[in-house]
């Protein structure tokens, strides 16, 4: 029967190999990240900031409530489209982090004009529709914060506009 100690350095061997195989997955992962050159990277996000921007400018083309929570909703789909598009393609060496916060915040944001367009068709909203004037969307901000710590490290792409 193996004493206690040898069971011990046993299991704490095993947990090692285990968190070893992890840091290796992980890693591998990792390096699975397609890398673009900056050019292109700014051209990436560049395309998807357009994306973004459009279908915004499409909601304060809205003639009615019903366009509004449609165009609200297609946005939402847009945004969340272009995030993963975003996921999927090449980054810049040194914009790992920004890339993946800008990622995540694209979902947000997708998932907050989803919230706002499902808020504005529910029946008991409806009178509170009326008067409202204009929006915001504190993801909207976010992304924005994102794209101007991108633009301090060199890349030439415009924030998302009011409109």
């Amino acid at each position: 029967m193996a004493s206690r100690s040898t069971k011990l350095l046993v299991l704490g061997g095993v947990l090692l190999v285990a968190a070893f195989a992890i840091a290796v997955a992980v890693a591998a992962l990792d390096s699975d990240r397609e890398v673009a050159t900056e050019a292109e990277y700014e051209a990436t996000v560049s395309s998807t900031r357009d994306r973004v921007d459009f279908a915004l400018v499409r909601i304060t083309k809205s003639q009615s409530e019903e366009e509004l929570i449609e165009r609200i909703d297609e946005a939402a789909t847009v945004v969340g489209a272009a995030g993963d598009d975003l996921s999927d393609g090449g980054v810049a060496e040194g914009f790992e982090s920004l890339h993946d916060r800008l990622v995540s915040t694209l979902d947000a944001f997708s998932s907050e004009l989803a919230g706002t367009a499902a808020q504005f068709e529910d029946p008991t909203f409806a009178p509170s529709l009326q008067g409202i004037s204009s929006l915001g969307f504190l993801e909207w901000e976010n992304v924005n914060e994102i794209v101007g710590e991108m633009k301090e490290k060199g890349l030439d792409v415009a924030l998302l506009e009011r409109h």
